[in-house]
């Protein structure tokens, strides 16, 4: 959720800095329209090829991932068979 948002406000930021640079240099009224084009564009090819963002791992999944590749932790002990009923 949190990256989602993140998202959001980096893109609407570039937004409103190309639109305030536009008054200075006609350059970036271009890149004013293309900033929300773009997204929308790679949104909804993600959407199309069914395709989920990769969101980057929290500090404890990637303590486990290291834990397991050194195997010192079973990949996913919730799985193992030996428990008591």
């Amino acid at each position: 959720m949190i990256t989602a948002l993140l998202t959001c406000l980096f893109i609407r930021w570039t937004t409103f800095y190309a639109a305030n640079s536009a008054e200075e240099s006609r350059f970036f009224i271009p890149i004013m329209y293309l900033i929300p084009l773009g997204t929308g564009y790679v949104a909804i090819r993600q959407l199309m090829g069914n395709r989920r963002l990769e969101i980057p791992l929290t500090l404890e999944q990637k303590v486990n991932e290291i834990l397991v590749r050194l195997r010192l932790t079973k990949a996913n002990p919730a799985s193992d068979g030996n428990q008591a009923p």
